[in-house]
């Protein structure tokens, strides 16, 4: 197996603009899903996903993720609210130093748990900011890390591909190509497979995503991108 290479030191304030907005179209085998947009500035991340009408009714979505971030581009503080057909809740979550304590809020009742992962781990938008990083810095190196989902510790496998041009609703763009795979320790049976397109120029932002899900094949191509400096 190639050597891993873990980027844990590069910041997110040095990538990300202030006020920086991304929007993306949704669509899961082929059919118009929804939208989902994600928001950073230096220290902060937000995300956003939900299903459109036609869909509402056959798998209804609409989650939405915030997150603090410290100096290092990892979570310190984190709220996730789902909804998942008739499940739904609201999750915060907390990453101490040598623990990760988990607000669950559910069908009115609250649960708190504590967890220990043994590194450092992202939440489910920081790492986003990690693999930007790697693209402006060492495109051609395979990244790994973990991600906490309030319930369990997934292990990321990034591995890049060759430059590509792609066609997007804003334009031809150089993209780099990430094919990642998504595992768990504890569970062999677990994986999950896609690919992400990222600029090779401006902000390194994410472009497109193709996957299989739940539900079948998806993707998230890109639509709008604004930032500070512009529009």
């Amino acid at each position: 197996m190639k050597k891993l290479f873990i980027i844990g030191m590069l910041l997110l304030p040095s990538l990300v603009l202030a006020n920086e907005k991304l929007e993306y179209e949704l669509k899961v085998l082929g059919s118009e899903y929804g939208y989902a947009s994600l928001y950073f500035t230096d220290t902060k991340a937000y995300g956003e996903i939900k299903a459109n009408k036609k869909w509402s009714s056959v798998y209804n979505v609409n989650n939405q993720i915030a997150t603090m971030v410290n100096e290092k581009g990892y979570p310190t503080h984190t709220e996730f609210t789902y909804k998942f057909n008739k499940s739904q809740g609201h999750y915060k979550i907390d990453f101490e130093r040598e623990r990760v304590s988990v607000s669950k809020h559910t069908k009115g009742i609250t649960r708190k748990r504590f967890y220990k992962p043994k590194t450092s781990t992202h939440d489910m938008i920081s790492w986003l900011a990690q693999v930007r990083a790697a693209v402006r810095e060492n495109p051609d190196v395979p990244i790994t890390f973990k991600v906490f989902s309030g319930t369990r510790v997934y292990d990321v496998n990034c591995q890049p591909q060759e430059i590509e041009k792609l066609q997007t609703p804003i334009g031809e763009k150089t993209a780099k190509p990430y094919y990642i795979t998504v595992t768990r320790t504890r569970s062999s049976l677990y994986k999950r497979e896609m690919r992400i397109w990222f600029n090779t120029t401006s902000n390194f932002e994410p472009l497109r995503l193709i996957g299989k899900f739940k539900v079948g094949n998806a993707e998230a191509i890109i639509t709008s991108l604004k930032s500070n400096d512009k529009e």
